[in-house]
Parts: structure tokens; C-alpha cells; sequence
């Protein structure tokens, strides 16, 4: 296959998976209301929209419980911090998320690579972690790992958080360059085989 066909299958390819994720849901203020998703018209949600954002701090999930930490701002994703801010490349964050259903049902998140290093909660619970998240560029206590995934999950309440820890020292990329994915357990799945073939 030619550079140029090969090109103008993965755009196609690309215009498919994000006509797919586009639901018409929108993220405000670091929150997106499902209350009226209808699952079966929009079975994959893309995360794209202004996410409650943290700069040099790695806040835990139970750190919401009650208020919202000092240091907030709100970053557009998809798109490395130091695009849509004027923090440095270089240093970690916490993104959050906090997301409103109608009923608790099961759903599912997919995440893309979040560079560099990450850890990644859904609902108060570490589902995955790449690399070591790290406060300053020292092997010690920082090392790259990126690599995207997918999780099924039943939250415990109508309402629930996503929040990622993010740490980058060394890559062109930072934070969440590409949005996550949230919707029905089948719908992640179909969307993530087609993006893998």
C-alpha cells in the first residue's frame, strides 16, 4: 500500500471513530450531565470540553469528597497543557471530571495515552497507573509509560468523578493531547475494535 493510500485510510478511518464519539453532550465546568443520555443514539461520549485542572498538584479522588481544592482552573481538552494555558511543558497535574447519570447502569471508559506518566480513577478507584507519576524529573520517583486503555465499570451513584494524574518531563506531548471516551460497555468495545483494524 502507498504512503498515500495508507494516509487516506487512517484519516478515514479517524472521521469514522470521532463521528462515532460526537453525542452532542457537552462538558462544562469540568461537568458533563448524562441525566438525558440516550445510549442507544449516542452509545460512545467523547470527553471533549473544559476539565476542572490542577497544576503541580496530584490530588487523591477522596480530596473532592466535600469541596473542591484550592488551585482550580478549567483546561480545555483535548490538548497538552501548555497549549491551552502558560504552564511550562515540563511538571504534573490532576485532571477531574465530574459526570452526572440518570440510573447507575454499566458503562465504560476509555482513555488514550496520557503523556507521560499516569494514573487514572474512576469513581474513587485506581484502575490503571503507566509509567510512575512523578513530581520532578528524577529516575527515582518518575518514569515515562504511556499506553491507552479501557475499563467497564458500574459507579456506585448517579454521580461520579473521573480524575487522572498526569506527569511529563521529557515528551513533545503532555496531559490528555487526545479525549477519552465514556458510554456503553458495548459501544467502547465496537469503537475500539474498529480503531484497531
Amino acid at each position: 500500500m502507498s504512503l498515500r493510500n495508507t494516509v487516506i485510510w487512517f484519516a478515514l478511518l479517524a472521521n469514522a471513530w470521532i463521528a462515532d464519539a460526537k453525542s452532542g453532550q457537552v462538558i462544562r465546568d469540568g461537568f458533563l450531565d448524562l441525566s438525558t443520555w440516550n445510549a442507544a443514539q449516542s452509545p460512545v461520549i467523547e470527553l471533549s470540553g473544559d476539565w476542572e485542572f490542577y497544576w503541580s498538584q496530584l490530588l487523591e479522588p477522596s480530596e473532592f469528597a466535600f469541596a473542591s481544592p484550592k488551585g482550580s482552573e478549567l483546561l480545555r481538552v483535548p490538548g497538552g497543557w501548555y497549549r491551552h494555558s502558560n504552564h511550562p511543558k515540563h511538571g504534573y497535574a490532576t485532571y477531574r471530571l465530574r459526570v452526572k447519570l440518570d440510573l447507575i447502569r454499566d458503562i465504560a471508559f476509555s482513555w488514550p495515552t496520557v503523556w507521560s506518566a499516569s494514573r487514572i480513577y474512576l469513581d474513587g478507584v485506581l484502575i490503571d497507573e503507566k509509567g510512575i507519576v512523578g513530581t520532578v524529573d528524577d529516575p527515582k520517583t518518575y518514569k515515562p509509560g504511556v499506553r491507552n486503555g479501557h475499563r467497564a465499570f458500574r459507579p456506585k451513584s448517579t454521580e461520579f468523578d473521573i480524575v487522572i494524574h498526569a506527569s511529563s518531563f521529557e515528551f513533545f506531548s503532555t496531559g490528555l493531547s487526545s479525549p477519552p471516551q465514556l458510554g456503553t460497555v458495548l459501544g467502547i468495545q465496537n469503537m475500539r475494535e474498529r480503531s484497531f483494524h
